[in-house]
């Protein structure tokens, strides 16, 4: 059975970790569990996990729970508010 499942990056991820540019910062993804969810955001991650110009040893930051969390979502857990998408656009300067 498929579920959905919320990726975000923890809020105490290493300063020195890259997520300023080039990066994912979250996905919602139907998968049948937390593992293949956390392989189908791994296969597009971007330049998540840098350290300056290198790759932090914690490379594949959507595998890594100490990162990124994954959460089911579900119709039940309607004690918690969450935007699961939002899609903006700034308007150019």
């Amino acid at each position: 059975m498929m579920k959905l499942w919320l990726l975000k990056k923890r809020g105490d991820t290493p300063k020195n970790m890259i997520w300023d540019y080039d990066v994912n910062l979250g996905f919602v993804i139907r998968a049948e569990t937390e593992r293949v969810a956390r392989y189908l955001a791994d296969e597009l991650e971007g330049d998540e996990g840098r350290i300056g110009d290198r790759l932090a040893d914690s490379n594949h930051v959507w595998l890594n729970p100490e990162i990124t969390t994954c959460d089911e979502l579900t119709a039940e857990a309607n004690d918690t508010r969450c935007v699961v998408l939002q899609s903006y656009r700034r308007s150019g300067l």
